[in-house]
């Protein structure tokens, strides 16, 4: 799983929390380590914040998309939750939007649905 946010924090807490529910965990800190780190490990799922240097959320979502055939569920995790960016979320193929903040049940509950989404889309 990859973690895509500019606060350390968000990234550690969350990163910490998915590790004790047993996932493998990587992390970026603006767009351009994004894209590197979805090249280089090619995560199943990624956590996608929108407000990002170097590349946001929606550049990275659209790259994304473009560039790789396999498709990697993106789960958007963003302060940003007004109808139009949510909408917009949708628009460029998220899987997902999660408005910040976001309790450990929501986040959790929200990969869950994603995965098997995921799943039920290779059957």
């Amino acid at each position: 799983m990859l973690i895509v946010d500019d606060e350390e924090d968000i990234v550690e807490s969350v990163g910490n929390f998915l590790i004790k529910q047993g996932f493998s965990v990587f992390s970026a800190l603006d767009g351009e380590e994004a894209k590197a780190k979805i090249v280089e490990v090619k995560p199943d799922i990624v956590l996608l914040d929108l407000i990002l240097p170097k590349a946001n959320g929606f550049e990275i979502l659209k790259w994304l998309r473009q560039n790789f055939e396999q498709r990697t569920p993106v789960i958007i995790f963003s302060i940003k939750d007004k109808f139009e960016d949510i909408k917009r979320g949708y628009s460029f193929d998220a899987d997902f939007y999660l408005p910040k903040p976001f309790t450990n049940h929501q986040l959790l509950q929200g990969i869950k649905t994603v995965l098997s989404l995921s799943n039920y889309r290779k059957t």
